[in-house]
Order: C-alpha cells, then sequence, then structure tokens
C-alpha cells in the first residue's frame, strides 16, 4: 500500500534517498538534509525545517520508515509494516506538506 501511494503521488522520486527503530541516530538527521538537498532544491533552512519538523511530528516508527524511504533503504517496506493505515497517511501528508510549507518560509 505505502509503495502504491508513494508511486501515485510521485514522491517515490522526490524521496528515494531513512531511519531503524529506536531512538534518533546521528546520521538520520544528516539523511535528511542530504536528501533534501537532493531532491527538493530547498536551501539550508528549508532542509533544516523538514528535518526538524520530521523529528518532531513524527512517532518513532514513521520516523523510521521516513529516514529509510529517503535514504533509500530497503528496510523502508519492513517499516511501512509496522504503520498502522493512519500513520502511513499521516507521512504521506507529512511528504506531500511539510517540504512546500518549509519552502515557503
Amino acid at each position: 500500500m505505502i509503495e502504491h501511494v508513494l508511486k501515485s503521488t510521485g514522491l517515490a522520486s522526490v524521496f528515494a534517498c531513512a531511519l531503524m527503530v529506536g531512538a534518533a541516530q546521528a546520521g538520520d538527521r544528516e539523511t535528511v538534509l542530504e536528501s533534501c538537498r537532493a531532491n527538493l532544491q530547498l536551501d539550508d533552512a528549508g532542509c533544516a525545517c523538514v528535518a526538524d519538523r520530521s523529528e518532531a511530528e513524527l512517532s518513532e516508527t514513521q520516523y523510521a520508515f521516513f529516514v529509510s524511504s529517503v535514504s533509500g533503504d530497503a528496510a523502508a517496506n519492513s517499516f511501512a509494516s509496522k504503520l498502522s493505515g493512519d500513520e502511513a497517511m499521516e507521512v504521506m501528508t507529512f511528504m506531500t506538506t511539510v517540504p512546500t510549507a518549509c519552502k515557503a518560509g
């Protein structure tokens, strides 16, 4: 289902570049920042906004899925199976709205 939603929204390529369930690891934020710069063409402030909001607004499992997705990690599918339908939709909504909001300022 997650793959279908990603493909149907065109976000598979935008966030084709995640996280392991558990506490955020030092490299996770950098993964989000690198993917943001490469795929969203946001400036440093916009990418910091995406990283900050992903850490603050997503649950641990959602964040793990998000980081895995943007890093292109094959583990994204295993994290997706741990999300409820509502949690998955929250991540998809996050992925479609937050970059635009962060770009706007």
